[in-house]
């Protein structure tokens, strides 16, 4: 056996696949090494940060992970090819069916979008939080969550192109392999097992929610399943930077998490021995109950006209100001810190007065994105 053979077949036990075909999924205990495997793997120098001719590399890993985990390919062979922008693109589909007794029409979307920088100037940025963390977390949602447990079918997509534009997710909403009027809701990962913004732990970031509050008692159920903490904002604090990007514009229910940005932000230094498996193996569990909740829903979510003015986006804010503020990490400087304690002072007003209006959630912004931008 030639030593490249010998990679692969190490690489699909540790995945857990069998090493002939089978139909089923498989009924043993998922390999607890599933997580670090596929960021380990997908973070490689070999993987070349999953941009230029080692991208296939990727595609074929992630299509063999999901195939193991019993999903039924959706396009050809796991496949859906696009073309944008004068780039060529694949997103990587499969498909979860419901075995519940008693199933109901309709499919979620769970998303991670697989691609990165690539090779910049001779180095190799490796992209482990960004995004094989994701990648992670999707593919051990795929292997873990079982089909009887799901009342709707769950597709997993890994995008291609998320870097260059969102253009793999453009790509799919605007020729979807299912009908996206049969999409109750559409979940994206994008950077996840680190500490929110590398300072607070067991933080989680939300949005999407304010188009359809009625989830916000799911999510609650979800961080406290992993005593996570979620902390909710609109996606208009951190921007169209992420793949639901093309669903909010089709009027799709959709959430996105993350940790948001990090000191190795698209730099070669984001590499897989900086994520914590522990924690993502936590973030993607509460993903999990949330995704399996929405799916046991009899009815779908209204899409509001409106986002939704809601005092949890200032109690959020409330708490990370506090503990920004109380922070010894030498990036919270004075000035910055003094800035936290305004905002918690400002936040704590709105939570006290239990109404919010359009100026407070204008303040929210400004200061919001300007914290954002002295973190950086």
């Amino acid at each position: 056996m030639g030593e490249q053979m010998r990679v692969l077949c190490l690489v699909l036990v540790l995945l857990g696949a069998p090493l002939v075909a089978q139909d089923s999924r498989p009924t043993s205990k998922p390999n607890s090494n599933r997580l670090g495997v596929v960021v380990k793997t997908l973070a490689s120098d070999a993987y070349g940060g999953r941009g230029g001719a080692e991208k296939e590399k990727s595609r074929k890993f992630i299509a063999a992970s999901m195939r193991s985990s019993g999903l039924v390919p959706v396009g050809e062979d796991f496949r859906q090819k696009f073309d944008a922008s004068g780039l060529s693109g694949v997103n990587i589909v499969g498909r979860l069916v419901s075995k519940h007794p008693k199933k109901r029409p309709g499919h979620l979307i769970l998303s991670a979008h697989y691609d990165h920088l690539g090779r910049r100037g001779g180095k190799i940025y490796h992209g482990a939080c960004d995004n094989a963390s994701g990648v992670a977390a999707l593919l051990h949602l795929a292997a873990t969550i079982k089909p009887e447990s799901i009342r709707r079918d769950i597709l997993f997509i890994a995008f291609d192109l998320e870097e260059r534009g969102l253009l793999g997710s453009y790509a799919y909403a605007d020729h979807p392999l299912l009908p996206l009027s049969d999409c109750l809701h559409f979940v994206t990962m994008d950077m996840l097992g680190r500490p929110a913004l590398d300072l607070l732990n067991n933080r989680v970031f939300v949005s999407g929610w304010e188009w359809t509050p009625e989830v916000l008692p799911i999510l609650a159920k979800g961080a406290d399943k992993e005593k996570l903490e979620f902390r909710y904002f609109w996606t208009d604090i951190g921007g169209d930077r992420s793949d639901f990007v093309a669903f909010r514009k089709k009027r799709i229910p959709h959430l996105f998490f993350t940790v948001g940005e990090n000191e190795d932000y698209h730099r070669p230094s984001d590499t897989a021995d900086k994520i914590d498996l522990v924690l993502l193996k936590r973030q993607a569990g509460s993903v999990r109950s949330v995704l399996v909740n929405i799916a046991n829903r009899e009815q779908s979510f209204v899409y509001r006209q409106v986002p939704d003015l809601n005092v949890i986006e200032f109690t959020s804010l409330k708490e990370m100001a506090m503990s920004l503020a109380k922070s010894s990490d030498k990036k919270v400087t004075s000035d910055l810190r003094a800035q936290a304690m305004f905002l918690a002072s400002f936040a704590n007003k709105v939570v006290a007065r239990g109404k919010v209006t359009s100026k407070d959630r204008a303040t929210l912004k400004r200061a919001t994105k300007a914290m954002q931008r002295a973190l950086r």
